[in-house]
């Protein structure tokens, strides 16, 4: 019975495509691969920074509005976000925003804000990038 069970999943997960650390992820909770592969409601922007310091003053934005940050990974330069209906009216609490950092140059840092609901993201993007222009030792470069 048991070697049956790892058959039946086996093939599961050939048949959908998905490595066991995924599926897992998605189960838990803790995936982000929807987000990395959104395309519509993906905003970016460069921040006169670095990584570091990019990363912890969006931290500490998301913080200040008193958004839960569910997946916190400086180490690979991501974290996510929910609770935007607190600040925004037209999203549920679970709607989540991915803020996805990477070089693009010495001290600058291209921030990707995503959400599968597009106005979302937007609306997380335009937050946070004024919030960051606000702020001393990093300003959002012109688009």
């Amino acid at each position: 019975m048991n070697i049956t069970r790892k058959i039946l999943l086996g093939l599961f997960m050939l048949i959908t495509a998905c490595s066991p650390v995924e599926t897992g992820r998605r189960i838990a909770g803790t995936s982000i691969k929807t987000l990395e592969e959104e395309e519509k409601g993906r905003f970016s922007g460069i921040a006169r920074a670095g990584i570091l310091k990019s990363y912890a003053a969006v931290k500490e934005i998301l913080e200040e509005k008193d958004l839960y940050i569910y997946l916190d990974n400086p180490e690979n330069g991501y974290l996510t976000a929910m609770w935007f209906n607190r600040i925004y009216p037209r999203c549920i609490d679970t709607s989540e925003v991915g803020f996805f950092f990477q070089e693009d140059g010495p001290g600058r840092t291209r921030i990707d804000v995503v959400s599968r609901n597009s106005s979302l993201a937007r609306f997380a993007a335009e937050m946070v990038f004024e919030e960051l222009n606000r702020r001393d030792g990093i300003k959002m470069k012109p688009q």
